[in-house]
């Protein structure tokens, strides 16, 4: 996001790490950073959320967790990482795995829009849009 002209938009960055949010407070003056989690946390209501490398470290049940988060908070649209691959594997919180959104236990649509965004090791994944 420090590389995004951001206009107008009222953006808000969320982390669960305090230092992740002392840092951004220090690094981008004039921008809002708050320390939550956002399997539970209250949230901001706004008209997107970017939820990029964050469901690949989350256990199953925490990923649909967040998601009715957003719902309940009023968030109207994400931008997600999603994966194409043929299974959702159940991880521990802090490991790694991909995540396709539109599998079982998510069973989320086809995203309305799907933008290409290849991981730092040339893995294949997606920022998908969906309306919550």
């Amino acid at each position: 996001m420090s590389q995004v002209e951001l206009g107008e938009i009222d953006y808000v960055g969320i982390d669960i790490v305090p230092e992740v949010i002392t840092s951004n407070k220090e690094k981008y003056p004039g921008k809002k950073f708050l320390l939550a989690d956002i399997i539970q946390d209250p949230l901001p209501s706004s008209d997107l959320v970017l939820c990029k490398d964050c469901f690949i470290h989350l256990r199953n049940k925490d990923v649909a967790r967040v998601i009715g988060n957003f719902k309940n908070c009023g968030i109207k649209w994400m931008l997600a990482s999603t994966y194409p691959v043929d299974f959702n594997k159940q991880i521990l919180t802090g490991h790694y795995r991909p995540v396709n959104l539109e599998l079982t236990p998510f069973n989320l649509p086809a995203p309305i829009e799907k933008i290409a965004d290849h991981a730092h090791d040339g893995t294949e994944r997606y920022l998908g849009l969906w309306e919550l």
